[in-house]
């Protein structure tokens, strides 16, 4: 083969965080984002959930909506 090449691992039950509810994080539902007053669920994108800089492309209103 040429170049880099890695088997991929099957995922495990640990590395399944797309299944978790975000009720099982703890403490990131209290962090809110100091420009836009909204928690880590309201972002498209999450770079660090204790890092409200690495936060992105916010989505959601702070009910829980989707924002028009």
């Amino acid at each position: 083969m040429d170049g880099i090449y890695r088997d991929c691992a099957k995922p495990t039950l640990e590395q399944d965080w797309w299944k978790q509810d975000d009720q099982d994080l703890p403490g990131e539902l209290d962090l809110l984002h100091p420009k836009y007053k909204i928690p880590v669920h309201c972002f498209a994108y999450v770079g660090h959930a204790e890092k409200t800089s690495t936060w992105k492309l916010p989505y959601r209103l702070a009910d829980g909506s989707i924002d028009d």
